[in-house]
């Protein structure tokens, strides 16, 4: 009634924020100032029935059907999975019928018609039970099932897209679309026939099948412990990489689709809003099974193939494949907002120190400001300029390496009577660079010449010429900075092209103690560097660092080892940066990695074979 009218608009505004739509719009990259709430008023349908259409199969694209489900009463049902619906699905080449369930539907929600007295108030909407001899009839016949499905493809015909429609049959068997709005489906190429069933393929064998039926919301595979969600359980005791298993499809648990692998429903439909955001959200759904919350033992292994509308009992490895990333905010608000920022963050122009443009005005994002604000910093913490060699600051450490490394003493890391200028290895005194330069002088390590190749004339002047720095002074090529305590190092080298960052604390407190290794660049292409960074990795990872790679980039990190280990790790780290300098110039194919790897750890840190001079051979399957 008009009565109702400011309550009404005041539950629909207010509904901007319940804890699903909030989620719903983080989870796709919406401010809260990006929403605004439209009121509409339209009169209310007296539905006899209601429902959904589905002008395209969004878990099959490229298919030719149409699905239609249906209600006794209003709706609402249908939209949220509460209750029990009948379900048809039609060929739209010929309007055949490739599949019809008519389900019982045991109670509806009605337009309350009971009149209050003076003062009363009463629900618009009621809930009661269907008479028993309507609860197994089908909600439409067939004539209006084909009506319905003619009144989708002339919509769709005119919106030109796929569409979720919502309708109602009032108590005169009057049909009325009441909304349509885009399904979010890219339309396949029209096929000549019609798609059988889904999910008619036999279980594999050998495995035993928990559940089978049930209609696929939302397509792909999935394993995991079940959680069986009753109505005595909250949302968020739902654990991490679970299965959902719960007695009806919900809006309401779209808040912890981030954090469960698939859902699984007695009761549902896949034209509802649940089914819709799984399938967004790329969750394997499996909704009108029936019994599944009776025939699924709480906390059992199992693996769901909504696909085919199979449950299997525990892990099924041949289903379980990594699903593509899914990204939920591209096209939104933010997404843009954040492709705009990064043209003026993410672009490097600041290339060469040596460049007339690398100055503050040169700079021309936030990537430039940082590397040029790096290299002032550094040149003026090292001191390295003509005017101020008398200064106190760095010292040039003279080790045997044919590398320009400095040092700075932040206090115990180089003995007291270190001279002032140039020190030896025998007055370092920090116990992580003590054993760093350890593994780097190791006397097997060759630090000029190739590497696991014979290189002569032209190709020895290449190789050479990728561990000098192209805009560095002098022979010994770009500075390597040392920061040092007696316990701390942060070691930072040049190589050629590539760079390395070795950040470790080694004291007498194995709480404290932890190494941080950092690997990114070289001369070859990007596929030879990103191999060359898997090698890394996998040395690092047999030493116990717990790894990450990203193309050609590196990082490593161990914790909590005692000083005399962790001193180890540090020899063995020195030792890999003499050993993988030009690695990247000779891993043209993966099945060498393992080869270099297994040779690394036998001592051939120069990977030559015993009376072979030529390359290492790529593994053999």
């Amino acid at each position: 009634s008009a009565g109702n009218v400011p309550q009404a608009w005041k539950e629909v505004v207010a509904s901007t924020f319940s804890p699903r739509a909030v989620y719903y719009r983080r989870s796709k990259g919406y401010s809260d100032h990006d929403v605004i709430m439209a009121v509409l008023c339209v009169t209310m349908v007296d539905a006899r029935s209601s429902g959904v259409i589905y002008t395209h199969d969004p878990s099959a694209p490229d298919s030719n059907d149409i699905l239609v489900s249906a209600a006794w009463g209003l709706g609402v049902s249908v939209v949220d999975g509460s209750g029990q619906t009948d379900f048809a699905r039609l060929c739209r080449k010929d309007m055949s019928f490739v599949a019809r369930e008519v389900a019982v539907k045991e109670s509806r929600l009605v337009l309350n018609h009971a009149e209050g007295g003076p003062g009363a108030t009463t629900e618009g909407i009621v809930m009661e039970r269907v008479p028993q001899a309507m609860q197994a009839e089908p909600c439409l016949d067939h004539a209006r099932l084909l009506q319905l499905a003619a009144y989708g493809l002339k919509l769709e015909e005119h919106y030109g897209q796929p569409l979720d429609i919502e309708w109602a049959q009032d108590q005169q068997e009057r049909l009325f679309i009441l909304q349509a709005r885009p399904l979010g489906v890219e339309q396949g190429p029209s096929a000549e026939g019609c798609a059988l069933e889904p999910g008619e393929s036999e279980p594999l064998h050998g495995r035993e099948v928990v559940l089978r039926g049930g209609a696929m919301a939302a397509a792909g595979s999935a394993a995991g412990q079940a959680y069986i969600l009753t109505s005595d359980h909250n949302l968020s005791a739902v654990p991490e990489g679970a299965i959902l298993v719960a007695r009806q499809t919900s809006p309401t648990y779209v808040p912890v689709m981030d954090r469960i692998r698939a859902i699984v429903t007695d009761v549902g439909s896949v034209t509802g809003h649940m089914a819709s955001v799984a399938r967004e959200f790329g969750l394997p759904t499996l909704v009108g099974a029936e019994n599944a919350t009776l025939k699924i033992e709480p906390g059992a292994e199992i693996t769901v193939d909504a696909t085919n509308r199979i449950v299997y009992r525990g892990i099924v490895p041949e289903l379980i494949r990594d699903k593509p990333c899914v990204n939920l905010m591209k096209g939104s608000p933010v997404y843009k907002a954040a492709q705009e920022a990064l043209k003026h963050m993410a672009p490097l122009t600041l290339l060469d120190p040596k460049a007339e443009n690398f100055t503050p005005e040169g700079c021309g994002s936030l990537h430039d400001v940082i590397r040029f604000a790096h290299e002032m910093s550094m040149r003026e913490m090292f001191k390295i300029s003509d005017e101020m060699e008398d200064a106190e600051g760095a010292v040039r450490l003279r080790c045997g390496l044919p590398l320009n490394i400095l040092v700075v003493d932040l206090g115990g890391g180089l003995t007291p009577t270190a001279p002032k200028k140039v020190v030896e290895l025998e007055h370092i005194k920090s116990a992580p660079f003590q054993a760093l330069l350890h593994g780097m002088t190791h006397p097997d390590i060759r630090w000029l010449g190739g590497v696991g190749v014979s290189l002569t004339g032209f190709a020895t002047i290449m190789a050479e010429s990728l561990l000098s720095d192209p805009n560095a002074d002098g022979s010994m090529g770009g500075p390597n900075y040392a920061v040092v305590s007696d316990h701390y190092l942060n070691f930072n080298t040049r190589l050629g092209y590539h760079f390395a960052v070795v950040d470790s604390y080694c004291g007498p407190e194995i709480n404290d103690n932890y190494i941080v290794f950092s690997f990114k660049g070289g001369a070859a292409d990007i596929a030879r560097r990103s191999r060359r960074a898997s090698l890394i990795a996998q040395i690092l990872k047999r030493l116990g660092f717990k790894m990450e790679v990203k193309g050609d980039m590196v990082r490593g990190e161990i914790k909590k080892y005692s000083q005399s280990d962790l001193k180890q790790k540090l020899d063995m780290v020195g030792r890999l940066l003499g050993a993988v300098r030009l690695l990247d110039m000779l891993l043209s194919d993966d099945g060498q990695i393992g080869w270099y790897v297994d040779e690394f750890f036998k001592g051939n840190y120069t990977f030559e074979r015993v009376g072979d001079t030529g390359p290492a051979p790529e593994d053999k399957p």
